[in-house]
């Protein structure tokens, strides 16, 4: 996964989309992270990226229509407040920090458990020079043996990792779910204030950006799951 995740450009493509998805209905539908890393299904979250370009671009595409439309010399109270409302910082921070915080995890991750495979393969290497040479007495059970514990090795390796990404994620999907639920509230009152002219462009913003903690969501969960399901294959018997 790299910085910045190549979502800007995911979302400046034309697609139809539908009303009924909301950012908030497609962040629920983006599935956890296994709960075993070895029978791990991690496309599942593809058709669901999918859904998230088609809605995201036909939103995009609505606002850009409100902020080509005639603005009012002034804007109503109702109004002011939605964009004040639109505007607040902790909705704009919460979205800046969501991306360094998610790469922190993903690049921790990968590291890891780099580190781990590369230390356990070194000894498995071991082990199977300790059987010998194939004319060795015993070889072929030695060896035989050697690759089944190592590829046990290898799955539950994969399995503590797991459970020491799943933790600092499922921290992350909480904290970044609770940011979208706020901004999802601040763009409908924003909406339903009728906001329109370069005073719209405001709500263009936000929604683009909320959008892109969607796609940042869909793309983590399925760069963890990778993770964690190429170390538990990594010693696979053939």
């Amino acid at each position: 996964m790299l910085r910045p995740f190549a979502l800007c450009a995911l979302f400046m493509t034309f697609a139809a989309g539908s009303h009924a998805e909301t950012p908030q209905t497609l962040w629920n539908s983006i599935p956890p992270l296994p709960n075993s890393a070895e029978t791990a299904k991690c496309g599942e979250s593809d058709s669901i990226s999918v859904k998230i370009e088609n809605a995201a671009a036909r939103a995009l595409t609505d606002a850009q229509l409100a902020l080509a439309k005639v603005t009012p010399a002034a804007v109503t109270d109702e109004q002011g407040k939605a964009i004040e409302q639109l505007m607040d910082y902790s909705l704009q921070e919460c979205a800046f920090n969501a991306e360094t915080e998610v790469w922190q995890i993903v690049q921790s991750a990968r590291e890891q458990v780099s580190a781990a495979m590369t230390d356990l393969e070194a000894r498995r290497i071991g082990a199977l020079d300790a059987c010998g040479s194939e004319m060795s007495p015993g070889y072929p059970a030695c060896y035989s043996r050697t690759r089944i514990e190592y590829q046990a090795m290898a799955r539950d390796t994969a399995n503590h990792y797991l459970d020491l990404i799943g933790g600092a994620y499922a921290d992350w999907r909480e904290r970044i779910n609770a940011c979208l639920g706020r901004r999802e509230a601040a763009l409908a009152r924003f909406d339903k204030a009728g906001v329109i002219g370069p005073f719209a462009a405001q709500g263009l913003n936000v929604r683009t950006q909320t959008w892109m903690l969607v796609g940042l969501h869909a793309q983590t969960s399925r760069e963890l799951c990778n993770i964690v399901d190429e170390a538990a294959h990594a010693m696979d018997i053939d």
